[in-house]
């Protein structure tokens, strides 16, 4: 196991053990690690100015998919957005 993932690993173990949540759930699912983005966009804010971030490929699809629903007659929103492991 190479350093960055032994780190990450124990980052994890930390956090959940701070929620209450035994490191185990996480070991027995599997559960795939992702490191934080290196690339974000503020796609908007939201009402008390607070920025949202996606990665540039899930801000243009976004992008896409709110266009596309206006033309419909569908206003959406963002309501959640990337968030980095220590948030």
């Amino acid at each position: 196991m190479n350093s960055d993932r032994k780190i990450l690993l124990a980052q994890i173990e930390s956090s959940l053990k701070s929620l209450g949540v035994p490191f185990s759930l996480f070991e027995e699912r599997k559960l795939p690690i992702f490191h934080d983005a290196s690339e974000l966009v503020v796609i908007e804010n939201n009402s008390s100015g607070r920025p949202y971030y996606l990665i540039p490929e899930a801000a243009e699809a976004w992008k896409k998919l709110r266009d596309a629903a206006k033309c419909d007659g569908v206003i959406i929103g963002i309501v959640s957005a990337y968030r980095s492991f220590q948030q």
